[in-house]
């Protein structure tokens, strides 16, 4: 293997790290991605485990999905990741992938102020009185919370918990997100962004 500079930064879909990571059915993390030493270091432990030629269908069908994904709406973009991921479970891209859009759209759903929030925040009441009564005509609250349950389930990603975490407050489920805050910072103990939402949690 080798890994040219320019190789590691043109011609993106071909350089050597997206080829290996290809067919290995594996990738590593952005900040080692173009190490040769770490690639290596996994071939050396995992060359007689992999499957080439179910790494080669993944990948072209990965390539295809993608093709026909332009202009398609975040909502029906998710069905066929799941849909892909039922054929190829452990495709790392798919999930990485999948994990992604699904919590940009459960944040969204979460926070985004509806036209029932609006108007009650019009009339005089309080956020929370705003929030409950969205609650309460709305089921976006709900399906940010399935959608972000299901990003955990994919990536371990710190800002995927944290959207966690809003979901969960987003249904008026409190304690659940102080649960959830707590099991993140087991994962990520030096995690800012989950630090910041635990004091926040603390002093509602």
């Amino acid at each position: 293997m080798s890994f040219p500079s320019i190789d590691a930064f043109y011609n993106y879909d071909r350089n050597v790290p997206n080829c290996v990571s290809a067919f290995a059915g594996f990738d590593l993390p952005d900040s080692e991605r173009y190490v040769q030493a770490k690639w290596q270091a996994w071939f050396d432990t995992h060359r007689d485990s992999i499957n080439i030629k179910f790494n080669a269908d993944a990948y072209k069908a990965w390539t295809n999905l993608g093709d026909s994904l332009r202009d398609v709406p975040d909502t029906a973009q998710v069905v066929r990741y799941e849909a892909f991921l039922l054929r190829f479970p452990t495709y790392d891209r798919a999930r990485k992938e999948l994990a992604g859009k699904l919590n940009g759209v459960a944040w969204n759903l979460a926070t985004t102020r509806d036209i029932t929030q609006s108007r009650r925040a019009q009339s005089g009441d309080s956020p929370s009185e705003a929030r409950d009564d969205a609650r309460r005509y709305s089921p976006r609250f709900a399906l940010a919370l399935k959608y972000a349950l299901r990003a955990v389930e994919l990536s371990d990603d710190p800002n995927i918990w944290d959207t966690l975490i809003e979901a969960h407050l987003a249904n008026g489920k409190k304690v659940e997100a102080m649960r959830v805050c707590k099991e993140a910072l087991v994962k990520h103990p030096d995690e800012k962004v989950l630090k910041d939402r635990l004091a926040q949690l603390q002093r509602r």
